[in-house]
């Protein structure tokens, strides 16, 4: 987040609490900030001035910290119900407990490739469960459907992917 390292780079009083710029994710500070509305992440991603962006940002003698906030979130998001299987709920029972998108998107893939994915979990496994972790780094939710299709994808069932750590690091290296 550009705006907050702005602040953090430049100001004495973070650099006094050693407030990394850059940082993570996971950082404390970061995940304060990403508590916040939508609208005022806007606000604080739209500011052009360093001035405007240590307003919005500055919290008096020291920046504000939430421990795990968005992972938490995510985690505790899914409903405590194991009774419920995708591949096993009628339309009814679809609409009482899967939510939503927040807008109509013409694009069946993301939601195929959901259902692919999630067929054989149940109403807590949907969201942000570690296991699907090799899944959110492979970006499957972002393809189109075409792109889903010329793979075939879908022509074979949902088998999860097993990454030993000695993998990913030569993957990232």
């Amino acid at each position: 987040m550009l705006s907050f390292d702005d602040i953090a780079e430049h100001d004495v009083t973070w650099g006094e609490y050693h407030i990394r710029f850059g940082g993570q994710i996971d950082s404390p500070y970061i995940q304060h900030v990403l508590s916040f509305s939508p609208e005022k992440l806007y606000q604080i991603t739209m500011a052009e001035t360093y001035e405007a962006r240590h307003t919005l940002l500055y919290f008096g003698c020291c920046p504000g910290s939430t421990h795990s906030f968005l992972y938490e979130s995510l985690k505790n998001a899914s409903e405590e119900n194991h009774d419920f299987y995708l591949s096993e709920m009628t339309p009814m029972e679809e609409r009482t407990h899967i939510k939503t998108p927040f807008f109509s998107d013409p694009d069946a893939g993301l939601a195929n490739i959901w259902r692919w994915t999630h067929g054989d979990e149940t109403l807590s496994g949907f969201v942000y469960q570690d296991h699907h972790e090799p899944l959110r780094e492979w970006g499957y939710v972002v393809w189109d459907e075409s792109r889903l299709d010329d793979m075939g994808i879908f022509k074979s069932p949902w088998e999860p992917l097993e990454i030993s750590s000695d993998a990913r690091l030569k993957e990232q290296q």
